[in-house]
C-alpha cells in the first residue's frame, strides 16, 4: 500500500425540492470522486410518509406499530428528523 500514490475522497452535494400536494421530494446529488475524477449526477423522486399516516397504513394492514426511531441517532423522532425507522409486529 505504500506505492498508492493518490488520495480518495468524494464531494457529495444534495439538493432537496418538496412538493407538498403529493408529499414527495425530488432529491438531486452530485457526486465528484478525486482518484478518477469521474462526476455523476443523480435525481430520485421520493414518496415521504408522516407518522399518523403510516400507523394508519399499518392498522389497515394488521401491525401495530411498536416504535419510531431516528436513523441518526436511533432516538425518539422529533421536527428536525430527517430519516426514521418504524418497528412493527403483526397483531
Amino acid at each position: 500500500m505504500k506505492d498508492l500514490q493518490f488520495a480518495l475522497y468524494a464531494y457529495f452535494f444534495c439538493f432537496a425540492t418538496i412538493i407538498h400536494k403529493t408529499n414527495t421530494t425530488c432529491q438531486q446529488i452530485k457526486l465528484t470522486y478525486s482518484n478518477t475524477y469521474k462526476r455523476s449526477s443523480e435525481v430520485h423522486s421520493m414518496r415521504y410518509f408522516f407518522r399518523p399516516e403510516l400507523e394508519s397504513y399499518l392498522e389497515k394492514a394488521g401491525f401495530e406499530l411498536i416504535d419510531n426511531l431516528d436513523c441518526a441517532t436511533l432516538e425518539a423522532t422529533d421536527y428536525d428528523s430527517w430519516t426514521s425507522y418504524f418497528v412493527a409486529r403483526a397483531v
